[in-house]
């Protein structure tokens, strides 16, 4: 039908509901192919009218009915959008990401994705137990001699009394899922209830009508509007349950109009499969999904094979495990050759099978080399006379030739060529035929291999869709079981392709590799270098093929990890590019110039670059003298001798000094990545000349070192395996878990761009690992070593503890800088900048809409009103021509009409042109319109944007945290070693006479204090009543007194009691005198004698009671501390002897 601009909204609706069914997720290019698919039925004037309809009808779908569910930039954090035109394409797409990469879905396919989990989640009446599922199973093991295993009961408990709408059970290979699907049918019907059989394809649902012994259908059939289920016995009631067979296979769409159909009439769904095998291409990925959800039971016993050990083998390989290729190659399952070979020793394999009357299936990956297989055989049969071309021949698809005798397959369903008993079956994409006769119009009579029943296929069919059937590709493979499978892998093949195929033989499966084969470039296998048969298995299986939902995309999508090595090697595109330009402009040399234009290794620069304006360094001025030097260099070397003028310059930015040291705190060098050249002065900002260029190199810088940071931080913090190589933690030795910690960050980092350092091979063998790497295994070995030693400490010098002290203050210093600026950024973070971003585009995006709906609605009022106008302005000319009688009041009326009608269009105009200011290119506002109407994809967008800047929040403050960490450590040593260096320093005149006076003061008050007490109790004897009443006044001594106190025996034992009690005294005095006068000497030993006392004399002198704080720093903690070992014979050392040992009391320097 010819094309219409009307059509256009009906197209986009199509091309929606279209990609909707067929997969849960898709790209621009497959939106694009479905929109020329929808418009082949148009006739369009030309093709330039075509393109730019599909075109225009691919930006609507983008803009107004997808949404963006994975990450288009591999630089998460970095505003693409806004950042230099020279890394955007003509698009806006980032030139870092594969065009056109970025995958979308619909709210559709969201909607149906949550009906299905919905359900599985829904719970109700069931009145099935287990007792039915064990008499079903009873009978069935009575009937067929065989046992049901554990596996097979749990998993036929739960399909039968799951109180859930929707529930699933998983099946492998050759694990006994059909035997457990009779039981649960069987089951099921003993309460009366329907079992109904769906399955994707035809042949799936007739394999399970025969196992299941239970009426069938495909899922299309049943769910289809016009299908009469009720006579093809598809009837579903209330208590019934559909059992669906290869539900992996199973598009989205349709298991969600089969969950509603069923919720309708009160009946349950279950789906039985395994999604780690092949899956249809419209397949979303739900039956993983589900059984995720509802913990869905797995079959375990494999019974299939006759070696036990490849049942294993074959569980292990579906898990993506790569150790299972070792069984696979010691039990001759892995051959290889060139690919040309492969089919001729695949095909001898299958022969000599076949000839010891063996069932045997050659499988291939790809349709030629199918083709090519089928060709061999049916060359063999007809030399071996089962193959007859002369009893009748004819042409099939592809132009190939079939003949009587020759195994064909259908590749179609066709339910108008019916078979068997009343025409019961037709026939179905991927049954395999025998050919018994050809008429003479290019029919074929041929007889089902399974069946036997015969059928005549119409030679338009045979032309179209009837292959021969001696090779098959894995998917037509699956579902099948004979003795031997032989396997040639294609290039994309996958872990469930791979599966797939080496579970199809009972007794042998085996595959063929091409060791020919271009490598994969995920393996970063030197180039040239051929694949072993273990590279490729292992390439094979670790592409992960399944399908996967568009909830699960969306939830990976927003935790996705940054892809350093791809992200690592755009920035060092970009950052040694701009350091070309500064190392160029350098110099006003054009010789120079041109050299280190042409010379490759001026990318190398870059580095140096990087690291001179880290720390500040007169950049410039070091470049413009290396660039002399090398100058001088290269004019002087013979012109044969000459090989790269960068290298010398390179060589002699590296003899400068500040070149030499890097900032401990930053990672980015332990995965080969410069640091950014900074725009710090106007002539680098010249230089440089791209702003925004600058800035996006400056954010990716960020972005990578954040994430090595992280990195680091969770190596540290989970301790994995490989951080026990590096050595143990032992976080109550600081100095030396600082090292281990910083070590186990550099192998963290580094691990991110080459895992492969972190596996114990790399780390023992210390010779292969990069030198940054091996220094740090050293530097643990060193402090590993100083914790069991504590003789360090007077092996530094004074001058060295001196600047030691200023490099920690120094470093504490640039650390607190760092966190500064942390803080700046957490806090701009809690602005929510990604979030403002977003909805400023929002709000935009819906007033540019508004304005062209505005605008339209004008433009529509203006073409009317000039229409108007014209038939005015036709009404004023025949009013002037028309006949005189009236012709005045008719003219009047025409030109006040025509007045009118200019007056408005004129009017409009004016508006239409005031509308038109400041709306975009007209091209683009189909785009705008669409993207402010579609609230799913704005509403995805503001939950991106506010992950992400939370991110940034979490990632500021675990920043915030290790730098305070770092910090506090820097302080601490340095305090450490103040105090180390100052109980060294001998005290000054000032500070002797302070601790003199101080404990000459204290002695004097002790004194007085003890005679102010001897005078207290010497009063107290001396008036001591002797018997007297107290009452009696004092009276004056008489000269007999003395006498009698000589002869009174009271008194005599009173005055030996009162010179006791002094005696006393005195000693306690004499020896509080003694404890003043030694701490007095132990102070003028210590501030005479302190910077010659060994560490012995001073961990031996004990701190005076009396003066706390004399030594200002714990002593063990400055032994701790100290981490480099000097030897004991440098100058300013004293080594421990007997001369450094205490005074003894009375040799003091100072005396009382």
């Amino acid at each position: 039908m010819p094309y219409s601009p009307g059509a256009e909204d009906t197209i986009v609706d199509r091309v929606m509901d279209a990609l909707a069914r067929e997969r849960s997720s898709w790209t621009e290019y497959q939106i694009t192919s479905e929109t020329s698919r929808q418009c082949a039925r148009f006739i369009f004037c030309s093709d330039e009218q075509k393109a730019a309809v599909v075109e225009r009808i691919t930006t609507w779908c983008l803009a107004g009915h997808c949404i963006t569910i994975d990450h288009e930039r591999i630089l998460p954090g970095v505003n693409v959008e806004s950042c230099s035109p020279r890394l955007r394409r003509a698009n806006g797409e980032s030139v870092f990401t594969a065009h056109a990469s970025t995958r979308f879905t619909s709210q559709a396919v969201l909607d149906d994705e949550k009906t299905i989990t919905d359900a599985a989640g829904l719970w109700v009446a069931n009145a099935h137990s287990p007792a039915q599922g064990r008499e079903a199973a009873a009978e069935i093991e009575a009937a067929r001699n065989i046992t049901l295993s554990a596996d097979k009961t749990e998993f036929v408990e739960h399909l039968l009394c799951s109180p859930a709408v929707l529930a699933a059970g998983i099946g492998p290979a050759g694990a006994g899922k059909t035997t457990a699907m009779e039981v649960f049918a069987r089951a099921w019907e003993k309460s009366g209830n329907t079992v109904i059989g769906l399955a994707p394809s035809a042949v799936a649902a007739s394999v399970l009508a025969q196992d299941a012994d239970i009426a069938t259908g495909t899922i299309a059939q049943f769910i289809h509007p016009g299908s009469d289920n009720i006579a093809h016995g598809l009837d579903v009631g209330e208590g019934d349950v559909i059992l669906v067979d290869e539900a992996g296979m199973a598009s989205t769409r349709d298991l969600a109009e089969l969950v509603r159909a069923a919720s309708q009439v009160g009946a349950v769904v279950r789906l039985v499969g395994d999604p780690q095998q092949l899956t249809a291409i419209e397949s979303g990925g739900m039956l993983a999904e589900v059984a995720t959800a509802t913990d869905a039971p797995v079959l375990t016993e494999v019974n299939r094979f006759h070696d036990p050990d490849e049942a294993d083998a074959s569980l292990t390989l579906r898990g993506g495990d790569t150790s299972v290729i070792d069984w696979y190659i010691s039990h001759g399952r892995v051959d290889s050759g060139l690919r040309e070979e492969l089919p001729g020793r695949v095909f001898t394999a299958w022969w000599d099978s076949i000839k010891q009357n063996k069932t045997a299936l050659m499988i291939a990956g790809d349709n030629h080399t199918v083709d090519a297989l089928n060709q061999m055989a049916r060359t063999n049969y007809i030399d071996s006379g089962r193959v007859n071309p002369a009893a009748g021949q004819t042409t099939i698809a592809g132009g190939r030739v079939a003949a009587v005798g020759d195994t064909i397959v259908t590749r179609a369903n066709d339910s108008t060529i019916r078979y068997g008993t009343n025409g019961r079956h037709r026939v179905k994409n991927g049954d395999l035929w025998s050919i018994t006769g050809v008429s003479d119009d290019g029919s074929l009579t041929v007889a089902h291999h399974e069946r036997g029943h015969k059928v005549t296929l119409p030679a338009e069919y045979v032309t179209e869709n009837v292959e021969l059937g001696y090779a098959s590709t894995i998917y037509r493979s699956q579902g099948m079981t004979v003795d031997r499978a032989y396997v040639i892998p294609s290039q994309s093949l996958d872990r469930q392709g791979l599966y797939v195929a080496l579970s199809r033989g009972r007794s042998l499966n085996k595959i063929f590799l091409p060791d020919d084969q271009v490598p994969d470039v995920d393996l970063h296998l030197p180039q040239n270098q051929p694949m072993s048969p273990r590279h490729l298995l292992a390439s094979i299986i670790e592409r992960d093929g399944s399908a996967v939902t568009a909830h699960a995309t969306l939830a990976a999508a927003d935790t996705a990890e940054l892809d350093v090595p791809t992200v690592v090697a755009a920035y060092i595109e970009l950052a040694e590019e701009l350091a070309v330009d500064v190392v160029v402009a350098a110099t006003a040399d054009g010789e120079a110039r041109a050299l280190l234009r042409a010379d490759w290794q001026s990318r190398r620069l870059a580095e140096y670059v990087g690291r001179l304006d880290a720390l500040g360094a007169d950049t410039d001025t070091i470049l413009t003298a290396a660039i002399a030097t090398a100058k001088t260099r290269w004019d002087a070397t013979d012109e044969d001798k000459r090989d790269s003028f960068a290298f010398l310059v390179r060589m002699a930015v590296e003899d400068n000094d500040a070149v030499k040291i890097l900032p401990d705190s930053d990672l980015l060098w332990t995965v080969d990545a410069p640091l950014p050249a900074a725009q710090n002065t106007e002539r680098r900002s010249r230089i440089l000349g791209d702003a925004e260029l600058h800035d996006f190199v400056c954010g990716t810088y960020a972005v990578i070192q954040e994430h090595l940071d992280a990195a680091g931080d969770t190596a540290v913090s989970e301790t994995p395996e490989w951080t026990s190589l590096i050595g143990e933690p032992h976080p109550d030795e600081r100095e030396y878990h600082a090292t281990w910690c910083a070590t186990v960050r550099m192998f963290a980092a580094a691990a991110q761009r080459d895992p492969s350092l972190i596996t114990a091979e790399r780390i023992t063998n210390r010779d292969e690992l990069p030198t940054h790497l091996r220094k740090g295994l050293d530097a643990v070995d060193a402090a590993g070593r100083r914790r069991h030693r504590s003789d360090f400490l007077d092996r530094m010098i004074d001058s060295e503890a001196k600047q030691y002290i200023t490099i920690c203050r120094s470093n504490a210093d640039t650390l607190r800088d760092r966190r500064a600026a942390a803080l700046e950024e957490m806090r701009e973070a809690e602005n929510y900048p990604h979030l403002v971003t977003v909805t400023a585009e929002y709000e935009r995006t819906v007033t540019q809409a508004k304005m062209i709906e505005v605008y339209r609605r004008l433009d529509a009022e203006c073409a009317e009103a000039q229409a108007a106008a014209n038939a005015a302005h036709n009404n004023l000319s025949t009013a002037v021509t028309s006949a005189r009688i009236g012709r005045k009041q008719r003219i009047e009326t025409a030109s006040a009409e025509h007045a009118a009608a200019t007056v408005r269009l004129r009017e409009l105009q004016v508006q239409t042109r005031a509308a038109e200011e400041g709306l975009p290119a007209r091209p683009l506002w189909g785009k705008i319109v669409a993207a402010a109407g579609n609230a799913a994809e704005w509403q995805r967008r503001t939950d991106q944007a506010t992950i992400t800047d939370e991110k940034t929040i979490d990632s500021a403050i675990a920043k915030i945290h290790r730098l305070d960490d770092q910090i506090a450590l820097w302080d601490e040593r340095a305090q450490i070693t103040d105090g180390l260096l100052g109980a060294r320093t001998p005290a000054t005149a000032e500070q002797k006479q302070k601790y003199m006076a101080r404990l000459r003061a204290d002695l004097a008050a002790k004194r007085a204090e003890r005679a102010e007490a001897r005078v207290v109790e010497a009063n107290r004897f001396d008036h001591e009543d002797m018997g007297a009443d107290d009452s009696q006044s004092p009276r004056s001594p008489g000269p007999d007194d003395d006498q009698k106190k000589a002869s009174n025996p009271v008194l005599v034992e009173w005055r030996r009691k009162r010179q006791q009690a002094r005696d006393t005294q005195n000693t306690v005095e004499a020896e509080a005198s003694d404890e003043l006068r030694d701490q007095f000497r132990h102070v003028a030993r210590v501030v005479t004698h302190a910077g010659t006392g060994s560490k012995e004399s001073i961990r031996d002198t004990q701190e005076p009671t009396g003066f706390p704080g004399l030594y200002a720093y714990s002593l063990e903690e400055s032994l701790a501390a100290v981490t480099r070992n000097k030897r004991t014979d440098r100058p300013g050392i004293t080594p421990p002897s007997e001369s450094s040992q205490p005074h003894a009391p009375g040799d003091s320097a100072v005396e009382l």
